[in-house]
């Protein structure tokens, strides 16, 4: 590397490469510009192409509410929210949901209109976003979910969507209707409990003690997709080394590239103190070349490094089970 850097400099010292600097510059200029254009006008027009996306669902979304087909006019302005975010929107989707009878739903939806609303400046909007949840708080159902033994590695769920801690044992807001909850825990059986809360109702789920897995590490077997854990580790794992191998491999192939230049620079195109334009060129792409050949050098050993650790840790579902037998015992173990 030292003697292609002296090379380089000696050559651009003695030869006329002006045309060749001003080529790069020409180059350099248009892909600046592209990326410029490229990252604008890309962005942009995504950012208005959602801007439609959003609006036609926000028209058909009314529209629909205009025909009293509620259960297809809130998952349309939900989602119109979700795109582009508007109190206008949420607003809509709280009628909605507040006429399809999701009393919650739609208390919690003029609750995230209000501070919304006032952010932007709109305080009448705000005003009746907060009038409608004022109105609404006095018509809410709820539902406390109780566990009296809570085993470790707990996780509670309504309706498959994750239940905080803090939330246990206190009453929920949830619209009318039909709810499920399910009990989780490592090494225990899940358990799913329904519950139908009526309107304005308040309900109470009190779960049973979850029993232990029949697979669980306690009774000597491995965790269920133990495993599989292991066998998708080693894969991985696996394709870490292939990969860093495969690097390694282009790494040598580019530096057999950068030597054959650099010879053929040396041997047809350079003296001591001069490089003809041929020769520049040649050591400029035996430096690229030795450049790449580095860095795949170091980005496969890097991979192939972390692909045999992978694999070595993945886990093999070893078992080791101890048993009496007359006055000592035995071991056995398993794979």
């Amino acid at each position: 590397m030292a003697r292609l850097a002296r090379k380089v400099a000696v050559a651009h010292a003695r030869a006329d490469n002006s045309s060749v600097s001003s080529a790069l510059r020409r180059r350099l200029l248009a892909l600046a510009l592209a990326t410029s254009i490229g990252s604008g006008v890309v962005p942009a027009r995504a950012q208005h192409e959602d801007a439609a996306i959003a609006e036609k669902l926000f028209l058909d979304g009314r529209a629909a509410m205009a025909r009293g087909a509620y259960a297809d006019a809130c998952p349309m302005l939900a989602e119109s929210h979700r795109i582009d975010p508007g109190v206008g929107t949420l607003l809509s989707l709280g009628e909605c949901y507040e006429k399809q009878g999701k009393t919650a739903s739609a208390w919690a939806t003029y609750r995230e209109a209000e501070p919304m609303a006032r952010r932007l400046g709109q305080k009448e909007r705000a005003a009746h976003a907060a009038a409608r949840a004022e109105a609404l708080s006095a018509k809410l159902s709820y539902v406390t979910v109780r566990m009296a033994t809570q085993p470790r590695g707990l996780t509670l769920t309504l309706d498959d969507k994750p239940l905080a801690p803090a939330a246990w044992s206190t009453p929920i807001p949830v619209d009318p209707g039909p709810h499920v909850v399910t009990a989780a825990a490592p090494g225990r059986t899940s358990r799913s409990t329904s519950v139908e809360v009526t309107s304005m109702g308040r309900s109470a789920v009190d779960l049973p003690e979850l029993d232990a897995s029949p697979a669980s590490p306690a009774s000597g077997e491995p965790a269920p997709g133990a495993g599989d854990r292991g066998a998708t580790q080693r894969t991985i794992g696996w394709a870490g080394v292939v990969v860093g191998g495969l690097a390694i491999g282009t790494g040598v192939a580019f530096g057999l590239t950068a030597k054959s230049k650099n010879d053929e620079a040396d041997t047809q195109h350079c003296s001591s103190a001069y490089c003809d334009p041929r020769g520049v060129s040649l050591i400029g792409d035996a430096q690229s070349a030795a450049l790449v050949s580095t860095t795949l050098f170091v980005v496969g050993a890097a991979a192939l490094a972390a692909g045999v650790v992978i694999v070595i840790t993945a886990p093999t579902g070893k078992r080791i089970a101890i048993a009496p037998y007359g006055a000592g015992a035995t071991v056995a173990a398993a794979w």
